[in-house]
């Protein structure tokens, strides 16, 4: 396999895999169509790049750390999700509606009464 191959390789599973991070998020925040909900996912992938290549090296990491020591299973997921969470709720807030303080979908997202 020749390097220029390879390093093309890289590039698109870094790119699937950063539209597959956001996609997720987008399902659960926005009800859209399918064909919406990818278009979304790829412009914040393009927009966000650094961001989901943080969250590719982050997945690295964590997958690296279940392969090391297996029992880490019960633990990793759930803390590469919460830390991912951060960035993601920053990046999805800039496109949600404004909400009014006190109303029931403040309080459902946002827990704000």
């Amino acid at each position: 396999m020749s390097m220029a191959f390879f390093i093309i390789l890289v590039f698109v599973s870094v790119l699937i895999t950063a539209f597959a991070i956001f996609t997720f998020p987008i399902l659960s925040r926005f009800d859209n169509t399918a064909w919406k909900t990818m278009k979304n996912a790829r412009s914040l992938t393009g927009r966000y790049l650094y961001i989901a290549i943080l969250f590719d090296g982050a997945l690295l990491l964590a997958i690296g750390g279940v392969l090391y020591a297996p029992v880490l299973l019960l633990v990793i997921p759930g803390v590469y999700l919460y830390l991912m969470s951060w960035p993601m709720e920053w990046i999805l807030r800039k496109y949600m509606p404004a909400v009014e303080e006190g109303s029931e979908e403040a309080e459902m997202w946002y827990n704000k009464r």
